[in-house]
């Protein structure tokens, strides 16, 4: 005799995929914080960092400077 419930090897082997599945993107967003919480870090020790996300992410640029922006086209 066969049965069909939550306990048999299918649904067994599904919910261990979806556990594995769930701890892979745990793991990847603890590492996201991590690298988030880094960079705030940085950003209120350090000038030059703020200097370097207002380059780089709002494209500002100093007095007197010329910026070229080269765009890759894909």
């Amino acid at each position: 005799m066969l049965f069909f419930d939550r306990h048999d090897i299918s649904t067994q082997f599904d919910y261990y995929s979806q556990l594995k599945s769930l701890r892979q993107e745990k793991a990847f967003y603890e590492s996201e914080i991590n690298r988030i919480s880094q960079n705030i870090v940085d950003l209120e020790e350090s000038t030059v960092e703020i200097e370097r996300l207002a380059r780089e992410k709002y494209q500002m640029k100093k007095d007197g400077e010329d910026v070229f922006v080269i765009l890759r086209q894909e």
